[in-house]
Order: structure tokens, then sequence, then C-alpha cells
């Protein structure tokens, strides 16, 4: 029942999240067109029957019964085909007119008149666009010039970008954690990865992959997963020597479900429980929420990819885990994996040797909070934000190309 509880909750908190970036982008097409002179009818978030709303200035703004998304409707918002009235045609009409309305003695004057010469206003060549000329009234959309329109499209989207980066320089402000980013120190080494192939060792320091200084564990493990089959260079620092090794990333057995490439090189870390499910070999083994697994069979966790690879590799085999629970004290549980299929857990693509736990890694030494002043807070809040918007598009540029 909790875990149902549990799952609601983050999806209220989900669509509650949604809601709030879309009324963001909404409010970008609504600023943009109420200063270039649109008449807004309807500012929703959500669609469908409308729950909540009230009139304002000529709009109506409300909350819709579905919160997947929203809209900003516009006077005039669908084009149609009107055929514009040129300037030549009226002046052509009018002398028509006028030529009917003239008596004998003026068309002799007329006559006379046609023989002077009159020199032709200069054409500049340009589209008459007004909105007596496009048939809709000033207000609608359709009657704006091209460039306005294009500029309330874009209005969503920047207003994104724009509270996107406020929001990384509001958080670089108050304060972030930060590991060593330059000098990334392997704690672990797990056997049989391209790690261990390419000759890297437990307290290495990676200073630069490729020639390009290191940006974090994070960055680091996220180029070796996007790098199946493509050989790197590591410089690594070992004691007093400076030395290149090459590694082959590629996608190991067990993780190929997943379509990224791991080589078995980590931080520091610790493999703590963080929850577990109801009626798992873990929780009926004696484990608690909190524990720290220290090692399988003898041999120490360096990982929770590790321990993933202990327990698939056991075949339902009793494993010895030495943990060290949240009072401090260390015991030994045995315990033997259970056959998961994905009738039983949906999230699974195939049937599964599991301890039925969710391990999360935690780093050994905590990391630095620092914050940054308001100026000094730009440049990073910018690096940030272009370098989270890279990233989609390098997977789907790996995906294109079939390297996940």
């Amino acid at each position: 029942m909790d875990e149902v509880i549990k799952t609601v909750l983050q999806v209220i908190t989900g669509l509650l999240g949604l809601s709030f970036l879309v009324f963001i982008h909404e409010m970008g097409h609504f600023l943009v067109a109420k200063w270039g002179g649109v008449r807004v009818e309807v500012f929703s978030i959500g669609f469908g029957k409308k729950l909540l709303q009230f009139e304002r200035g000529g709009t109506i703004y409300c909350i819709s019964a579905i919160p997947f998304g929203g809209y900003v409707a516009m006077s005039g918002e669908q084009l149609h085909s009107v055929d514009p009235v040129e300037p030549s045609e009226l002046a052509d009409s009018e002398k028509s007119q006028s030529a009917n309305e003239t008596s004998d003695n003026e068309s002799a004057k007329l006559d006379e008149s046609e023989s002077v010469e009159h020199p032709e206003k200069p054409h500049s060549g340009e589209e008459v666009f007004t909105p007596a000329s496009t048939g809709y009234n000033s207000g609608d959309f359709a009657s704006k010039s091209i460039p306005l329109r294009a500029a309330i499209a874009f209005g969503g989207p920047f207003v994104n970008i724009v509270f996107a980066f406020a929001v990384l320089w509001g958080l670089f402000i108050y304060g972030v954690p930060e590991y060593e980013k330059e000098r990334l120190i392997v704690g672990g080494v797990q056997e049989g990865f391209a790690g261990e192939k390419a000759g890297v060792l437990i307290k290495d320091t990676i200073i630069a992959i490729n020639g390009n200084k290191t940006l974090g564990w994070n960055e680091f493990l996220e180029t070796m997963a996007m790098s199946d089959g493509e050989e790197l260079k590591l410089t690594i620092l070992r004691g007093a020597d400076t030395i290149q090794l090459p590694i082959l990333p590629y996608i190991p057995e067990e993780f190929a479900e997943w379509g990224i490439a791991y080589v078995g090189v980590n931080p520091s870390i610790k493999v703590v429980i963080r929850n577990w499910l109801d009626h798992s070999p873990a929780k009926k083994s004696g484990m608690q929420k909190g524990d720290e697994l220290l090692s399988i069979n003898g041999q120490n966790l360096v990982s929770a990819h590790d321990l993933n690879r202990w327990v698939s590799k056991s075949e339902g085999k009793e494993l010895l885990f030495k943990v060290k629970h949240p009072d401090g004290t260390i015991a030994e549980i045995k315990l033997a994996p259970k056959l998961f299929t994905p009738e039983q857990l949906p999230t699974l693509k195939k049937t599964r040797w599991l301890m039925g736990i969710q391990p999360m890694e935690m780093p050994l030494d905590p990391p630095m909070i620092r914050q940054y002043g308001m100026i000094e807070a730009i440049p990073k809040a910018w690096d940030k934000g272009i370098r989270m918007a890279e990233k989609p598009f390098i997977y789907i540029g790996k995906m294109i190309g079939g390297q996940i």
C-alpha cells in the first residue's frame, strides 16, 4: 500500500511540475502576443473541460481538466485565403465612377487634360500588408507582420530558456555540492571490464580524456557510456609519472538491455540499500534500509554495477554479504537471489536474478557546498545550461548512428 501511495504522489508531483513548465512556456507566447497588440481570447493550463476560469481584459484565464500541456488561443489565429485589394485597383475603380458621373462639358475638360503628362508616383515594390488589405481585424494574429508572428511563436521556447538559466543562476548563488572535478582519483576497478584491460589501477588520478580536462565523475561516466567501440585516451597521474592509457569502452552483456558502455572504473564510493521490494530476498534475510554493502563472498564491492554483476551471475546460488548497519555494527548475511520475470516486475525487459533492493551509490567523502556571487554565477549557469542542452542531441546522434 505504501508503494502505491508513493507512486500516486510521484505521478501527481510530476503532473504539477509539467503544468508549471507549460505555464511558463505559454506565458512567453502570451506576453509577446499582448505586446504586439494581438487579442488573446483564452490562456489555459491543460486541455479539455475548463475547471476554473475568470475573465480579465478580454482574455479568459482557465485551468482545464487534462493537465498534459496548455494553450494560448489568439483571435484570427487560423489563416484563410483572402485576395488583397491593390491600390491600383482602387484607383481604377474611383476613376471609373468619376467618369460616369461627369457631365459632357467636364468630359471635354478631361479629354483636354489627358493630353497633359503627369509624373507617376514612385512605387516602392513593397507588399501592402494592413488589416484592411487582408480582411482581418487589427487585433487578429494573422493581421500582424511575419516578424511579429515569428516572435510570438518563439516567445514560449525563449521564456523556457530564460527560466532555466535563472533557476541555474539561483542555484549557484544559493550553493551547490561540488566534488573535485579536475583530478579523478580511482577508488575501484572492476575485474574483466575495459578499465582493467586498459591498465587503470586503484589510486590512479585521471586528469584528461583525449587531451580535454576532466569535468567530474558524472561527465567521465557519461563519456564512457556514449563511446561504445570508440577508443579514448586517458591521461593519468601515477605517483610522480604522467602516462597515457588507451581505453576501448564496450557494452558488457549484462548491460546490453540498456545499450550503454561501461568500463568498470569508479570513484571511492559506498553502496547503500535505499529501498527494497516487499517479500524480496534482501528483506527476508535481515538486511535493513540504510545498510552499507561492504563485500560479497569476500570481494570488496566497488559500485552498484558490481553488485548487479554478482547477483546476475549467481544463478540463484547463495551469496555471503558483509554489511554495515546504520548503527555501525558489522554483520555477515547469507542471501540467495530470486528469479524475477517481467510479469512480476513490469520494469524488467527480461527475466533476471535479483535480490530485490534499490541500491544507491554515495561518495565516501561528502561534497563541498560552494556558493557563488551574483556575477560569478552567470558564467557557471551558462556553461551548465549549454552542457545540459547538448546532451539530448549527442544521445540522438548516437542513436541515429546505431551506437546506442
